[in-house]
C-alpha cells in the first residue's frame, strides 16, 4: 500500500491508475466522515466536511471526496450526508459510483435511511458492496454479532444477497481499520473483475466515446479563472477540448485538468477530475449541469416517454397526473407522471401505479413523464424515480425508467380510458341465444352505430337495432355445458354493460 500522503501530493502519472469511486454511505452521526479521514490519503477541496456550514452543524451536509491509492488503483471516496432531508445528494453521488461501503451505528443499528440507502443502490444496479459496522468501543461483540446477523436477513431477499462483506471497526479509537482496507481492497477488486465480465452498464455509464460529465461543484480561482470538478461518466476529456455545458447550452473550451492536484492533458473514462473553462464566465452554474461533446445525442423536451420499473419495497400506490421527483445524472427535477397500459397501438389510461406491475409482461406498463421546465434528456438514458415530498420515516425511492421516446417541445400526447355504458336487458327470450336491450342507446340511429360493438359477459355482442327507441338486439354467449340456449340464464332488468374507448390528452 502507498504511504501517507499529504494534502497536496506528488503523483507521477496519475492516469495510469485504474480509477475506483466507491460511495461512503450511512445514517446520519454513524461516522462516515471519521472513516474516511482514517483511511484517505489524499483529500480534494471538498472532503473531510470542507463545507462551513458541515463545520458548524457538526454533520455531512453535501458531497465530500477524498481518496487513497491501493496497488494499482486510485480509490476516490464519496462521502454523502447521511441526514433524510439531504437525500437528492445521496442520489447524485450514486449515479458515479460502482461500489459501496454503508456505515452502520453499532448502537443505533438498521434506520430508515439504512433501507433507503439500500434501495438507492439497488435501484442504479451497484451491487458491489462492503458494510461496515461503527462504534466497537460502545457495543458487545455480542450485539455486533446480533446486528451482523439482522444486516444478512434483512439483505437476504435483495440483489445483494450473500455476496457482501461486513467488518467491525471502531473509527474513534482506530481498531479494525486494517481489516477494512483489506476489504475495501477486496471490493475494488470485484469490481474491477465485474469490469471485464460485461456486467449490467450503471445508470449514465457506458465505455462510447460519448462525453458525459456531470458537475457536482464549481468555484473560482485567480488566475485560473473557473473549475468544476466532476467525473467522466463516459467517453474522455482532454486540455483544448471543444465541449457543451448543457442544459445552458454554452460552447466552451478545456483550459486545464486536474486529478487530485496534479495537472494532466488527459482525462480518461473513469476519473475525478477539476476542469477548468473558458467562456463560461456569464453562467450560473449548479450541479446536475453537464459536458459533453456530442450535443446532438441529446434533445431539448419537456414530455418523455418511459418504461418504468417498480420498486417492490415501495408499498404507497402513485395516482395517475402526480408530480414526482426525477434524478437524470446528478440533477433532480419535478415532472407529473402519467401511467399507461399498452393495448396493441392504443394507450389505455392507468389510474394507479402499483408495485405489482412488475411483474406485469415486460414493456406492457408505460407512462408519461411531463417535466416541469424542459430538460436535455438522451434516449435509452436510465432514470431514478422518487417521491420526495413524503415522509422520511418511510421509503420515497419507487423505481427507475428507461427513456424510450422524446416528444417535440409542445407536442402532447393522448391517453385513451375506457367509457362504460350500463343497459338493461327488456326482452330475456327474444330468441334463441339473444336478447333486447335497452338503455345504450336513445335513438334508432344510435343504436345503428353500437352494432358489432362487443359486450362484458355473459353477453357477446351487439347485432342489430329493433325500433326506433334505441332497443338493441344482444347475442348471448354459449357458456351453459350441453345446451344450446343461455337464454334461461339471462332475466329482464339483468345489466348489461359496453365499454367504449375514448382519448383525452394529458394535462
Amino acid at each position: 500500500m502507498a504511504r501517507r500522503i499529504d494534502k497536496k501530493p506528488i503523483i507521477k502519472n496519475i492516469t495510469q491508475y485504474k480509477s475506483v469511486l466507491i460511495g461512503l454511505l450511512g445514517h446520519v452521526d454513524s461516522g462516515k466522515t471519521a472513516i474516511a479521514r482514517l483511511i484517505s490519503q489524499i483529500i480534494s477541496t471538498s472532503g473531510l466536511d470542507a463545507h462551513p456550514q458541515s463545520k458548524e452543524r457538526g454533520i455531512t451536509i453535501d458531497l465530500g471526496f477524498t481518496s487513497l491509492i491501493m496497488d494499482d488503483t486510485l480509490i476516490t471516496l464519496v462521502d454523502a450526508p447521511g441526514h433524510a432531508d439531504l437525500i437528492r445528494s445521496v442520489v447524485a453521488s450514486a449515479n458515479i459510483i460502482e461500489g459501496a461501503i454503508l456505515v452502520i451505528d453499532g448502537k443505533e443499528g438498521i434506520q430508515i435511511q439504512t433501507f433507503e440507502h439500500l434501495v438507492i443502490l439497488e435501484s442504479f444496479g451497484i451491487k458491489n458492496l462492503l458494510i461496515v459496522i461503527n462504534k466497537m468501543d460502545i457495543i458487545s461483540e455480542e450485539h455486533a454479532n446480533k446486528l451482523e446477523n439482522e444486516i444478512k436477513k434483512q439483505l437476504s431477499n435483495s440483489i445483494f444477497k450473500s455476496n457482501f462483506l461486513i467488518v467491525k471497526i471502531s473509527a474513534k479509537e482506530n481498531t479494525g481499520t486494517e481489516i477494512l482496507k483489506d476489504n475495501l481492497l477486496s471490493l475494488v477488486q470485484t469490481i474491477k473483475k465485474s469490469r471485464n465480465q460485461n456486467t449490467p452498464e450503471l445508470i449514465g455509464r457506458n465505455k462510447e466515446e460519448l462525453l458525459v460529465f456531470p458537475i457536482d461543484h464549481n468555484f473560482k480561482i485567480k488566475g485560473k479563472g473557473t473549475i468544476v470538478t466532476g467525473t467522466t461518466l463516459s467517453g474522455s476529456i482532454k486540455t483544448g477540448d471543444n465541449i457543451t455545458l448543457l442544459p445552458h447550452n454554452k460552447k466552451l473550451k478545456v483550459k486545464s485538468l486536474q486529478i487530485y492536484h496534479q495537472e494532466v492533458e488527459f482525462a480518461p473514462m473513469g476519473f475525478r477530475v477539476g476542469v477548468g473553462l473558458s467562456g463560461v464566465e456569464k453562467v450560473q452554474l449548479e450541479r446536475g449541469n453537464f459536458l459533453t461533446n456530442r450535443i446532438d445525442d441529446y434533445k431539448l423536451c419537456e414530455i418523455a416517454e418511459i418504461t418504468p420499473n417498480l420498486n417492490k419495497y415501495f408499498k404507497n400506490n402513485i395516482p395517475y397526473g402526480i408530480q414526482i421527483n426525477v434524478t437524470v445524472g446528478m440533477r433532480t427535477t419535478s415532472a407529473r407522471l402519467f401511467p399507461f397500459k399498452k393495448k396493441g397501438d392504443i394507450n389505455m389510461i392507468i389510474r394507479e401505479l402499483k408495485s405489482e406491475f412488475n411483474l406485469t409482461k415486460k414493456g406492457e406498463i408505460g407512462a408519461y413523464l411531463w417535466f416541469n421546465q424542459p430538460e436535455y434528456l438522451k434516449k435509452r438514458e436510465k432514470i431514478l424515480l422518487s417521491r420526495l415530498d413524503i415522509s422520511p420515516k418511510t421509503l420515497r425511492i419507487f423505481g427507475t425508467a428507461i427513456i424510450q421516446k422524446l416528444l417535440p417541445i409542445k407536442t402532447i400526447p393522448d391517453i385513451s380510458y375506457i367509457k362504460q355504458k350500463i343497459g338493461r336487458v327488456k326482452n330475456a327470450q327474444y330468441g334463441t341465444n339473444t336478447a333486447l336491450v335497452e338503455g345504450l342507446a336513445q335513438t334508432k340511429q344510435g343504436a345503428d352505430t353500437l352494432i358489432n360493438r362487443t359486450l362484458e359477459n355473459p353477453f357477446e355482442k351487439i347485432i342489430s337495432s329493433f325500433g326506433n327507441k334505441g332497443v338493441v338486439v344482444v347475442k348471448i354467449r354459449n357458456i351453459a355445458k350441453n345446451e344450446n340456449s343461455t337464454s334461461n340464464l339471462i332475466e329482464n332488468g339483468d345489466e348489461v354493460k359496453l365499454n367504449t374507448i375514448r382519448k383525452i390528452t394529458i394535462h
